[in-house]
């Protein structure tokens, strides 16, 4: 039998070698140039959602060149230009986390030193502290002009989960500003950064970083009631404790325990009032109903779903001295829809506000929109809550409309999105009108506490236009019942926010110097997987109406 000599063996595995090093090169050659060509079309079409997907195919490539196309096209977006960096930013963190991406990444984001750009710092900086430590994240944190973006290098260094790099935080700490909403971005911040390392409770380095943390709920530094509240919150799931002190004391003991020692379960008197909906309990002082008036929740509730014994008739209780309502409450007998049954949760929700609560209602369907007697976080004194009620009540349910609305008209559409849009751009009097993730109004004045209400999926969403039919998808007569239909000359589009993924993001984006818990609730045929996702991202907890209760 013939066999090669050592010599020729390694010249032939050589020449294999740089064959497959060629052919790997020569398909990713491939590749980028076919993304290239889908990014470039996309970016002459109308739709955002679109010149999304040609953005998100070239960032998959990880290629130089790729990085340079998507640089540029967030210094210059051809159309959405807040909401194209937004997706840009984080395509950027998700795929060019190497190091050889660094330089130019670093190039763009110092180019961007404002706070609108924070979402930008978020992800760059991500990517600079994997490939080469935290110097570049902590001399921000510490130094940055703007606390929007000291806050951004505190989430970029969370990421890591580096517990040396909690030696930032005793910093940031020490020159906590007085403003609330620059505090708020920077509490927010540090709490994830202390939640994401807690398995190294017991590290110096966490201790003394948890320590100063804490020490700034002491009295001197005036914190607001909301801000106490978030980081109660935070120190609950950090340190596995159900306690809501506000005072600093308390935790450090709760601290310096040694884990095994599990902490007691809170069941002393509370320090806060807790808002209820659909018997999800949620702590906050700002409260926003975010409500699902799209044409499904006209739909009929199941039968089976209605509890038993006769409901005809009013209910006839007579409440203890100081008692609040709750579920046992509801008038069942006046339920007969979707929208029935939210519409009378949400008033025994309302009715339990104590007055020194503040909240919104935010009701959307092809649009959103806050109810006239709520148009901003309003105090919830019992005239405004009266005059609520009579403005739920006056919202009627129109005639059906074959085949689009066959179970009756409300609000058109699942426009999610939109809802929580104007949840997080809310503040005292109105919403604000752009950049609401950094403007201090929204953080100091805007919710804290989120009830998102949902029966569909999301059809539709803020970046709503018709443009010609380019072939691709499937073509629905209505996205709420999702009926096909013929294709035409010219069809609606929207952006990427029907998309689980991209929704989710945009929350954490919207969320990222808030802390704002989002409880989520499911009717009918809701994307549980989509409540599932956003409750997840900012610790909230889930219900679906006629299962069985779960966090």
């Amino acid at each position: 039998m013939n066999r090669a000599s050592p010599v020729t063996w390694c010249a032939t595995w050589r020449v294999a070698v740089a064959l497959t090093a060629l052919t790997a090169t020569t398909l990713a050659q491939t590749g980028l140039e076919a993304a290239k060509a889908r990014y470039e079309e996309t970016q002459r079409r109308k739709p955002f959602q679109f010149q999304t997907d040609g953005r998100e195919k070239l960032a998959r490539t990880g290629q130089p060149e790729a990085l340079a196309i998507l640089a540029a096209d967030y210094r210059r977006p051809v159309a959405y230009p807040a909401y194209a960096r937004y997706t840009i930013a984080t395509l950027l963190g998700r795929n060019f986390d190497n190091a050889a991406s660094v330089d130019q990444l670093d190039a763009l984001r110092r180019a961007y030193a404002k706070p609108e750009h924070a979402w930008l710092w978020v992800n760059t900086l991500a990517v600079n502290v994997a490939q080469r430590g935290p110097a570049a994240a902590i001399e921000a944190a510490e130094k940055q002009r703007y606390p929007q973006l000291r806050a951004a290098a505190l989430l970029a260094l969370a990421r890591s989960g580096n517990v040396k790099d909690l030696d930032v935080i005793p910093h940031v700490c020490a020159a906590l500003p007085k403003t609330e909403g620059a505090r708020r971005a920077l509490v927010a911040a540090m709490s994830m950064m202390l939640y994401r390392m807690r398995r190294h409770r017991t590290n110096e380095a966490f201790q003394r970083a948890a320590k100063a943390y804490i020490g700034i709920l002491a009295k001197a530094n005036k914190l607001s009631r909301s801000t106490q509240l978030l980081m109660v919150r935070f120190l609950g799931k950090t340190l596995d404790s159900g306690a809501t002190w506000v005072n600093p004391e308390p935790w450090i003991e709760v601290l310096e325990r040694p884990v095994q020692q599990k902490t007691r379960r809170y069941t002393g008197p509370r320090t806060v009032t807790t808002p209820r909906f659909f018997g999800i309990e949620g702590e906050g002082e700002r409260i926003c109903y975010v409500i699902d008036l799209s044409d499904s929740m006209c739909k009929e509730i199941d039968k089976r779903l209605r509890p038993k014994g006769p409901i005809t008739g009013k209910r006839r209780r007579r409440p203890k001295p100081g008692q609040l309502p709750d579920e046992t409450d509801i008038p069942w007998y006046r339920i007969h829809t979707r929208f029935d049954l939210a519409r009378e949760h949400l008033k025994i929700s309302l009715l339990r506000l104590d007055k020194s609560k503040r909240f919104s209602v935010v009701l959307f369907g092809t649009e959103a929109e806050t109810l006239r007697s709520a148009n901003g976080m309003v105090r919830a004194t019992r005239g405004t809550i009266n005059r609520v009620l009579k403005e739920l009540d006056s919202i009627e349910i129109g005639k059906p409309k074959p085949p689009d609305a066959p179970d009756g008209t409300l609000k058109g559409r699942t426009n999610l999105h939109a809802g929580l849009r104007l949840a997080f751009s809310l503040k005292r009097k109105g919403h604000v009108d752009d950049y609401e993730f950094v403007n201090p109004k929204s953080i100091a004045e805007g919710c804290d506490t989120i009830f998102l209400l949902s029966d569909g999926a999301p059809s539709y969403d803020e970046f709503h236009i018709v443009d010609r039919d380019y072939g691709e998808g499937k073509v629905v007569r209505d996205p709420e019942y999702g009926r096909a239909a013929r294709r035409t000359p010219t069809l609606e589009y929207w952006g990427p926010y029907f998309r689980v993924d991209w929704i989710t993001e945009d929350v954490r984006r919207m969320n990222a110097f808030r802390g704002v818990q989002v409880h989520c609730i499911g009717i009918g045929e809701a994307n549980m997987k989509l409540l599932r996702s956003i409750a997840d991202a900012t610790f909230g907890q889930v219900f679906q109406f006629g299962k069985a209760r779960n966090d």
